[in-house]
């Protein structure tokens, strides 16, 4: 019997499960036995022509034909061992393969008379990003990936914002204006009603078409959106109105410099500190590049949207905000959260004006946390 050729020797650990082919049948290694060489060799020398070395011996493993209840027990738990690894090798693959379909799609859409470009990412319900001034569509790119695991997320650029058209003489880039704009990209798009992430500039525009057109939104969740008129006499008497008119100087400077990189350094410094010098040179040449559609952002007059307004939508509404941007922004989605009619605030700790790029993994868990109870 094959068991006979086997003797024990506790030294030996078991490593793995090897097979001996020879004419008439296989023989397998146990926990704690080993070969007897000399009986091998006498028994068949078809089998084993020479003497077997020590290391082959111990890499080549026997089981006995055999198989007592311990020897049972030890092959089962390898062959449990093995099937798990091939179960994690089969996820691994699959994740894999899902990943790489999960493709980003760019795309035009005509609204409002002009050519916007998107990406456009998942399935599920419609999910709008809505970028901030001196930014496009790249803004997002830390939430496109995670969002659209859930959603399909859409992610346009604003008029006169790469890569887009750039402004010309007669360029019109009032807040009405864009809201008309987010209002014809949905319904040319044929996916209302929609969720909508917009952060500053964008959260503005999404609260103008959220007020008008209620009924083309399911949520919004708006990164410190500039509404500075929901503040009322508080920003326009006192230490926030002082902030705002010295940024409004400043910025004037800026713009009549002419100078693209001045102009970034000089708005990053008031609402995101520090964030600019360590920014990666792909999103300072975002910056950079849309200083001319910001200017027309910063300068184009706006609807004072007042605390009123504010009252009149229903939407479900999530104000986000950083403890390390500018004390109005702070003030203004904290004064916003409380006017909705179903606002909530949310205050990430160490996070600038650009929260979305500089803590976007708490960013995007709250949006994910609020758009799924909705």
């Amino acid at each position: 019997m094959c068991s006979m050729l086997l003797r024990p020797n506790p030294s030996l650990q078991p490593t793995c499960y090897g097979r001996l082919r020879q004419p008439a049948r296989a023989l397998w290694c146990i926990h704690g036995a080993e070969p007897d060489r000399r009986r091998i060799q006498s028994t068949s020398r078809r089998w084993v022509s020479g003497a077997l070395d020590a290391k082959r011996v111990n890499r080549i493993h026997y089981l006995p034909a055999r198989i007592d209840s311990h020897s049972h027990r030890v092959f089962a738990s390898y062959l449990a061992m093995s099937l798990d690894r091939l179960l994690s090798l089969v996820v691994l693959v699959t994740a894999f393969l899902a990943a790489s379909q999960a493709q980003t799609r760019e795309g035009e859409v005509r609204a409002n008379g002009l050519l916007f470009h998107y990406l456009d990412e998942g399935s599920g319900p419609p999910l709008v990003l809505v970028h901030g001034s001196i930014a496009d569509y790249r803004e997002w790119s830390n939430q496109i990936g995670p969002l659209s695991q859930r959603y399909r997320v859409i992610a346009y650029s604003r008029r006169y914002h790469w890569p887009n058209s750039p402004p010309g003489k007669d360029a019109d880039a009032t807040l009405e204006r864009q809201a008309e704009d987010l209002e014809a990209i949905i319904s040319a798009l044929g996916i209302a009603p929609v969720h909508i992430v917009g952060h500053s500039y964008g959260g503005a525009t999404a609260l103008i078409v959220a007020l008008r057109h209620p009924e083309l939104i399911r949520t919004m969740v708006l990164a410190e959106p500039a509404v500075g008129g929901v503040l009322g006499i508080e920003g326009r008497e006192g230490p926030l109105a002082d902030e705002g008119r010295t940024v409004r100087a400043e910025m004037k400077e800026a713009f009549a410099s002419g100078n693209p990189e001045r102009i970034v350094k000089t708005y990053s410094s008031r609402v995101a500190p520090g964030e600019f010098e360590i920014a990666s040179p792909e999103v300072r040449q975002m910056l950079i590049t849309n200083t001319a559609a910001f200017e027309l952002d910063f300068q184009s007059p706006r609807p004072r949207f007042t605390c009123d307004d504010a009252r009149q939508i229903g939407v479900p509404s999530l104000i986000a905000t950083g403890n390390r941007s500018a004390a109005g922004l702070q003030r203004i989605a904290e004064v916003l959260a409380q006017c909705l009619k179903e606002g909530s605030l949310v205050k990430i700790e160490q996070a600038t004006h650009w929260l979305q790029a500089d803590h976007a993994r708490v960013f995007n868990q709250a949006v994910l946390d609020f758009v799924g109870k909705h």
